[in-house]
């Protein structure tokens, strides 16, 4: 469980799910496992923290698709892929609902996505 953080704290955590995959339609996410990142600043979080992190639980740089869901929603309320600071800059605007931010990690098909 991660730490109750309040709504007006500029912290929050972020709870990966990775190693695992979406079923049909994106409803649900299995075969996983679950890691929790406490007290990311939402004045300084950026796509480097988040590949950083990843990398600390031996996700390769390009070996993944990165997703995630409105605070406090199911995935089967929507999902987004988070490809570049834009997308996370709004993941960190909806914190408003929730301090804890959810991603999902898919493996990419080898030859897809990201030059090494």
């Amino acid at each position: 469980m991660f730490p109750q953080i309040t709504g007006d704290s500029i912290y929050f955590s972020l709870k990966i799910h990775h190693g695992g995959f979406f079923t049909d339609n994106f409803e649900e996410y299995t075969g996983n496992n679950v890691d929790y990142f406490d007290m990311c600043s939402v004045n300084q979080f950026c796509m480097v923290d988040v590949e950083s992190m990843l990398s600390d639980l031996g996700l390769k740089l390009g070996g993944y698709d990165l997703w995630s869901c409105i605070p406090e929603n199911k995935l089967s309320q929507g999902i987004l892929e988070v490809e570049n600071e834009d997308q996370l800059e709004v993941l960190v605007d909806l914190l408003v609902y929730g301090k804890c931010m959810v991603f999902y990690t898919t493996e990419r098909a080898e030859g897809e996505g990201w030059d090494e």
